[in-house]
């Protein structure tokens, strides 16, 4: 009997023990963990799925290393967890309780748990003749209203919060399409325009070359000479402009894309390779 007595004890004892652990641990695994944020020049060079062209797979690889959307699909997922509290929030304020007077309690723990003593007293049944003056046990309950009738505005604020998150996402999404087929169509632009003016360059130094020699025997004015020269050297520095501008304008592209350049040079030419 004392060996039985001893063991309810423990049990108690280790009542609130047991309580905090499971409470610890539902808040330990109910934690998600962090998801690694994207890091620009990762090489990140794959999507879902295969475009049939190379200007979407731009478009794609846009879509999917855009830090910018990424914050929006976080804030899309915090927004289906507001809903799913305000589901919940009425629960907030739902309360209740269970009352046992110092009679009922010994009385309940030794009819209904056959319990002989708690906390190392032992029960006196002398005291049960009491029993019929207290109520063996009170049990209240009590919701706020408020929060009831109000449940379903919250939830639809909630939700509407989810839709303007959606709509915000599918807006950022049309503008980075379109802010990368411009970049895409202007780098590859500067490409057209330094051929035009390679093409101009030769055409000058060509033209300098032969006014220089007829100068240098006196066949050439000094005004033909200068303005060789001037259209040579304008020439040069609007080749240097080109190549200065196809730098920019991959940098500009490579922002949109989340990669460098040069890590989607072969899937160009595969796409290339198909056209063909």
């Amino acid at each position: 009997m004392q060996t039985n007595d001893i063991n309810k004890q423990t049990i108690l004892k280790l009542l609130p023990i047991i309580f905090f652990s499971l409470f610890f641990f539902d808040f330990l695994f109910a934690q998600n963990p962090a998801q690694k944020p994207f890091i620009f020049g990762n090489n990140n060079t794959n999507i879902p799925t295969k475009p049939n062209n190379f200007d979407e797979y731009l478009v794609q690889l846009a879509l999917t290393n855009s830090p910018e959307l990424e914050g929006t699909r976080y804030d899309i997922e915090a927004r289906n967890a507001e809903i799913g509290i305000a589901k919940k929030e009425w629960m907030r304020n739902l309360s209740g309780g269970l009352n046992f007077n110092d009679v009922s309690f010994p009385y309940f723990l030794k009819y209904n748990l056959g319990w002989d003593t708690y906390f190392g007293k032992t029960i006196d049944t002398n005291r049960f003749s009491r029993i019929a003056t207290y109520p063996l046990w009170n049990i209240n309950l009590g919701l706020n209203l408020f929060d009831l009738r109000s449940r379903k505005n919250k939830i639809q604020f909630a939700e509407n919060r989810k839709k303007i998150s959606m709509t915000e996402e599918t807006f950022k999404r049309q503008k980075i399409r379109a802010e990368v087929l411009k970049r895409y169509q202007e780098f590859l632009e500067t490409y057209e325009i330094l051929k035009i003016r390679l093409q101009a360059l030769d055409a000058a130094e060509a033209n300098k070359t032969q006014i220089s020699s007829l100068f240098s025997v006196n066949k050439a004015k000094f005004e033909d000479y200068n303005t060789a020269n001037k259209t040579y050297f304008e020439a040069l520095e609007s080749k240097s402009r080109s190549e200065s501008d196809i730098k920019l304008k991959r940098i500009a592209l490579e922002e949109m894309i989340g990669v460098k350049w040069e890590s989607v040079e072969k899937i160009k030419e595969s796409y290339d390779v198909l056209k063909k």
